[in-house]
């Protein structure tokens, strides 16, 4: 019975971790990023690769919801939720990907936030795939 009991107690203790650690991702991914870079293949031709501060690219994060705008035009909106899942794209050890429900088509990312930066892995470089990286405002 004793021994059942710290297991149980083990199993707790880990979810309650868990959660914990992903509220604390939620909380960081919260509020509104820019576009300061793009990396890979998958972008339209002739574009930049690079972008200045104030170019109104945005991705904004609230509680469950997410919105992506183009200076004072919303082009996508909808619902989000992490997942946790472990990948490795472009050399990056990936732990959460962000899962975008939306009525238009946005893939679902693989990130991780890095101070005041927020890389988004959609796919490998090498097949077309791409980084975006975000800065908060």
């Amino acid at each position: 019975m004793k021994i059942f009991l710290n297991i149980v107690l083990v199993f707790i203790v880990f979810v309650s971790g868990s959660c914990n650690k992903e509220g604390k991702l939620l909380s960081k991914l919260e509020g509104t990023w820019e576009l300061r870079h793009i990396e890979g293949g998958f972008r339209p031709i002739n574009s930049p690769s690079d972008y200045a501060p104030g170019n109104g690219i945005l991705l904004k994060f609230e509680a469950n919801t997410f919105q992506q705008s183009t200076g004072a035009q919303t082009d996508v909106s909808g619902t989000f939720t992490i997942v946790k899942e472990e990948v490795n794209l472009n050399g990056e050890k990936l732990l959460y990907k962000i899962d975008f429900q939306s009525e238009k088509n946005m893939p679902d990312a693989y990130f991780k936030i890095s101070g005041d930066k927020l890389f988004l892995y959609v796919g490998e470089i090498a097949a077309d795939g791409y980084v975006g990286i975000y800065e908060k405002q």
